[in-house]
């Protein structure tokens, strides 16, 4: 069972921002960016060629729905990266997708994991 299924199965702790039936979003424990965070599938899928169109379909919505509430409550945020590892790029191998954002110049923000979370959730 890779870190991914032990998150959806409640056995490791993390911080949610966005969970429905099909997909959960949550802050990345090691970000690259502050308010990095990750769309995962709940049912393990290994990579994008695994997946069927519904659930496809679901992190892109999932995806459109936090990089717009990204955008309103994000300070100095410039752009958000959207990022899907493949192949041996893949660290962890369950299919998920990265929501890295990217800040102007020497003003990244002073919050933690957990206070990104909560302007998501607003």
């Amino acid at each position: 069972m890779d870190v991914f299924c032990k998150i959806i199965a409640g056995e490791i702790p993390s911080i949610e921002v966005y969970s429905d039936e099909l997909v959960v979003s949550i802050m990345d424990a090691n970000p690259s960016s502050p308010g990095h965070l990750l769309i995962i599938p709940k049912k393990h899928y290994t990579t994008i060629l695994d997946m069927d169109d519904e659930i496809n379909n679901k992190i892109q919505e999932t995806a459109r729905m936090l990089i717009k509430k990204m955008e309103t409550t994000y300070p100095y945020l410039t752009g958000i990266k959207v990022i899907v590892n493949y192949g041996d790029e893949q660290q962890v191998k369950h299919y998920h997708m990265h929501l890295l954002p990217v800040y102007e110049k020497e003003k990244k923000p002073e919050l933690s994991q957990a206070d990104f979370a909560e302007l998501l959730k607003k």
